[in-house]
């Protein structure tokens, strides 16, 4: 497997963050002789913004419009991530959100909870079922979802690189699962 010098700067980033912050990357899915070599490249310590302006800069000069979009969404969050870290700055749910995610977190009135709660009320009279019940009739268990993701990964991997799977959602961090295409796995933020 060949992976080209922004995913290898990247994944090397990520694993740095995961060294401050263990759990952060959960798993990157690559063989292990890869996996081995890239762990030996995270540094003990690092010039962010030195690293920041590299990875940018290489970003920057990809052709592809929706890789660069991407990995510069991916840069961004990991950047972030470090740097909060290395500030020691408890960050808001919604500046984690905004800044990981793109999304933006607004609290919801009172009036839009009453709203959404009597719309609630109203569809377990209907229904007849609690949302207890729903829940628990539509309960997933992990097995049954990892088996579905190995499935499709394994899918994906057989498309040639120009018809891979989509970005997820177009939102590269509600998970930043799927660089398949470009050699970094399953970073989840």
């Amino acid at each position: 497997m060949t992976i080209d010098r922004v995913s290898r700067k990247l994944i090397v980033l990520a694993l740095y963050l995961d060294s401050l912050s263990p759990g952060a990357v959960s798993e990157f899915w690559l063989p292990a002789p890869v996996r081995k070599e890239l762990k030996k490249e995270v540094p003990k310590s690092i010039d962010l913004d030195k690293i920041s302006f590299e990875i940018n800069s290489e970003i920057t000069l990809l052709l592809d419009r929706e890789r660069r979009s991407y990995l510069s969404e991916i840069a961004k969050s990991i950047i972030f991530q470090i740097t909060a870290i290395l500030e020691d700055e408890e960050k808001s749910f919604a500046d984690f959100n905004r800044n990981c995610f793109g999304i933006i977190v607004e609290r919801a009135s009172e009036v839009e909870i009453k709203r959404l709660d009597d719309k609630i009320i109203d569809l377990e009279s209907r229904h007849r079922k609690s949302r207890y019940d729903v829940l628990a009739e539509n309960r997933v268990d992990k097995r049954s979802l990892l088996r579905q993701f190995f499935a499709t990964s394994r899918k994906s991997e057989k498309l040639p690189c120009h018809q891979t799977l989509p970005y997820l959602n177009q939102n590269p961090f509600q998970s930043v699962q799927h660089l398949a295409k470009y050699g970094l796995h399953s970073i989840n933020m």
